[in-house]
């Protein structure tokens, strides 16, 4: 489905205990729909605790974890916090789940088999809807061993969320991919999937036609399912510089379609190479930041194609055509400069960042917004 005014959520990366208030404070007057906050523990602090102050000083923004996942936090943990969550915030928490990238990364392993992914999602989902679940011996991990080997009395039959309060609407999961696999699940198993497959009408559409196939597959009104796409909107009156100052970002986004080496969805074989030379060039330990080997790769004619750049009336119109291709959600990552993780940004950059997100907000975002 399609609105004339679309949710607008921003993608911040990274924000602190210090300032998480403050800024989601100044993100709500802003106008702002929702924030998605990162989950890597390892090089931003626990987005749970950071959502949870967020929600106690503000009164209508949505909160997101972009993203957490399913290794590193058991289905069981996750629907734990993110129903105490739902319940503190009076419904306006989302669980924004991926495969895993960074997390994985610091712990100096890959993400696992899809087919983990696949169950733990799905128990993910029987947890937060009050469900009772068989205990699964995959769970039985290095160091741990099955419950028959404690001496009781009695004991479970299964697992659950005993203390959830059935009358807090259920916690939303959603979805972040660029894989076919992770979309098609998504569609059938989620209230909501944010497609990170850049601004290509060619590639949305290669998207959306995954999800409304694998709706078909199981009798679902694709109307029933939230559907965003995750973009880098860099409005800047030089389009040179907007390139230049969303190039931290838009390499890992970039990175994230063919992060396991197989690529998905339409590219042009001139473009197959640049994403190639993202992924030889990328330096994990400055992962979403400027300066860095990857934000160096792409060039002007790769970032116009796939990416939302320069005066903010033709970023309006880019995103405009977007929308009308059914998309109900932005999820917006800009200019890296002000939450650079490396604090290795200049003045000006920070200046120019300022300048956008300005930009963003009155010329792009507000417009769109616009009855």
């Amino acid at each position: 489905m399609s609105r004339s005014a679309p949710e607008c959520w921003l993608n911040v990366f990274p924000l602190n205990i210090h300032n998480m208030v403050e800024r989601c404070q100044a993100y709500e007057a802003e106008g702002w729909d929702g924030i998605g906050i990162g989950d890597s523990q390892c090089i931003v602090q626990d987005p749970f605790l950071l959502i949870a102050l967020a929600f106690s000083a503000t009164r209508r923004l949505r909160l997101m974890s972009a993203v957490s996942n399913v290794f590193t936090r058991h289905p069981s943990v996750l629907a734990n916090v993110a129903a105490t969550l739902q319940e503190q915030s009076a419904g306006r928490f989302v669980l924004g789940m991926g495969r895993g990238d960074s997390p994985f990364s610091y712990l100096g392993i890959a993400p696992g088999a899809f087919e983990h992914y696949d169950r733990s999602i799905r128990k993910l989902q029987g947890y937060l809807r009050g469900e009772e679940l068989p205990f699964d011996p995959k769970d039985i991990r290095d160091g741990s061993a099955p419950i028959s080997k404690i001496k009781l009395g009695d004991a479970p039959s299964g697992t659950e969320l005993k203390w959830l309060d059935r009358s807090v609407p259920k916690t939303p999961v959603d979805i972040h991919t660029g894989g076919p696999r992770a979309i098609r699940l998504a569609a059938q198993q989620c209230e909501r999937v944010t497609l990170i497959v850049g601004a290509s009408l060619d590639r949305i559409r290669w998207g959306l036609d995954l999800i409304h196939q694998a709706c078909d597959e199981i009798g679902r009104d694709p109307k029933t399912l939230n559907i965003g796409v995750m973009l880098s909107i860099v409005p800047y009156p030089d389009r040179a510089r907007a390139r230049q100052l969303g190039a931290g970002h838009q390499a890992s986004t970039i990175r994230a379609a063919a992060l396991m080496g197989h690529f998905t969805g339409p590219y042009s074989d001139a473009d197959r190479a640049e994403v190639e030379g993202v992924i030889g060039a990328y330096d994990i330990n400055n992962h979403a930041t400027a300066h860095t080997p990857q934000s160096g790769v792409l060039s002007p004619g790769f970032t116009d194609r796939h990416f939302v750049v320069g005066p903010p009336a033709e970023c309006v119109a880019q995103v405009r055509e977007i929308l009308a291709l059914g998309v109900d959600r932005l999820h917006i990552a800009t200019s890296s400069a002000i939450d650079s993780l490396s604090g290795g940004a200049t003045e000006q950059e920070i200046e120019d960042s300022r300048i956008v997100h300005h930009l963003l907000v009155n010329e792009v975002v507000g417009v769109l917004k616009r009855p």
